[in-house]
């Protein structure tokens, strides 16, 4: 499903928010150590000085990269030392992975998560799948408007899980993706942006109406129908829903936290569920749940060496999308794959921007251009991930970042 990360499950609920990964605190030394510590004191102390602060956080740093453990405790710490569970005010702010990221969340698309956060039984996190797909051991699969073969996937893992042919794949596609025409048994049309009829929950925890705009095409059902209609065939008990107002009431008395918004009152304007009488309901971190400096032991990156050597991880591209491959008016913003490092390692390695490297790792390698960007820290390179065989997807699997050997290769990209 499209919006939730495909990492690990990840829980990390403070005053009535869940978040899922951050990067260490800048300057914070790699293995979590007492450099990390002392960083840790000292950004406390300087946003300690400003009368009001708000931390925001993305959402790859928190469950992938090798530090993740570290920097979860180091964000707990750091909101501790500030104060922000006693403010009534947004003190944390969690960039998603996608769109409605923390909308899915807080209604309970995750393993082990259910509606409004509570606990519930464990499933399996996206990077579970593919093993249990090979094995046997999942017989359905059903991807709603996402596909595994691109983006932050491992592609060569999810492309040996469905080669396997084990369980039955069911997709609702926008678009006839890789997955769909190699894999799926059954297709069924799913909605684009602006056929869809519903709510969307900002990262502030803002429910906002989406509201359709243009007429559904052929074929095209609501999602929610579909999937309500599915989910009856399967055994489940549901009252009849016709309209996306009446989903937004189910999920209302689902949530504690969203308990009284409908349509209505969220209006045009949209309402932040923390600001209503039902907030008291979010559930909380106990106190004292993280101690300042608790970091966890992880293994220090590598600098850049004089073999080539980059720890390449993955970067978004906002036009690495479908979009941009089947509009023929959008496919000059389609990007190509380039690998963007600091200066120091383009001058070690020997490239300039435009010539093109070769990327290796311990799972494949692939040939792109160089892009050489002061703003890349050095010891450190990155790849673009959405363009399928051609995206990082294919060269670090299911890894944020992975250390690969990079050398010149003869010839401009």
């Amino acid at each position: 499903m499209r919006g939730v990360h495909p990492g690990p499950p990840l829980d990390v609920r403070f005053d009535g928010a869940a978040a899922r990964p951050l990067d260490p605190p800048a300057g914070a030394h790699p293995d979590g150590g007492e450099d990390a510590a002392a960083a840790l004191a000292s950004a406390a102390a300087l946003l300690a000085e400003a009368r009001d602060v708000v931390v925001i956080v993305g959402e790859r740093g928190l469950v992938a990269g090798g530090r993740e453990r570290a920097a979860r405790s180091a964000l707990l710490a750091l909101l501790e030392r500030l104060g922000v569970r006693e403010r009534e005010s947004a003190g944390l702010i969690e960039v998603p992975f996608g769109a409605n990221g923390r909308g899915l969340r807080e209604v309970g698309c995750l393993p082990g998560i259910g509606p409004g956060l509570a606990d519930a039984p464990a499933g399996r996190a996206w990077s579970e799948l593919p093993a249990a797909l090979a094995s046997g051991e999942v017989g359905g699969l059903l991807l709603y408007d996402c596909d595994p073969l691109t983006g932050a996937s491992d592609r060569a893992a999810w492309e040996r899980a469905l080669a396997a042919r084990s369980a039955a794949t069911i997709a609702f596609a926008r678009f006839r993706t890789e997955t769909v025409e190699r894999f799926a048994q059954v297709v069924l049309p799913a909605e684009v942006y602006a056929e869809k009829d519903g709510t969307v929950t900002h990262p502030d925890g803002r429910l906002q109406r989406l509201r359709q705009v243009i007429a559904r095409a052929d074929d095209v059902r609501p999602g929610f129908l579909a999937l309500v209609q599915l989910a009856a065939r399967l055994g489940a008990r549901f009252d009849e829903v016709f309209a996306s107002s009446q989903v937004t009431e189910l999920v209302a008395g689902a949530v504690p936290f969203y308990a009284g918004l409908d349509a209505g009152r969220i209006g045009g304007k949209g309402v932040r569920w923390q600001e209503t009488e039902a907030a008291a309901s979010a559930p909380r971190a106990a106190a004292g749940s993280a101690a300042p400096g608790d970091t966890a032991a992880t293994t220090a990156a590598p600098s850049g060496d004089a073999s080539g050597r980059l720890l390449v991880a993955r970067q978004p591209a906002l036009w690495a999308c479908e979009e941009t491959v089947r509009a023929p008016v959008l496919r000059f913003l389609r990007p190509r794959q380039r690998l963007a490092l600091a200066p120091a390692d383009a001058q070690r390695l020997g490239v300039r921007s435009g010539e093109r490297v070769r990327v290796a790792s311990a799972g494949g390698e692939l040939v792109c251009e160089a892009s050489v960007r002061t703003a890349v820290p050095a010891g450190r390179a990155f790849l673009i991930e959405g363009l399928g065989a051609d995206g990082a997807e294919a060269l670090l699997g299911a890894e944020a970042a992975q250390p690969c050997v990079v050398e010149r290769v003869e010839g401009v990209a």
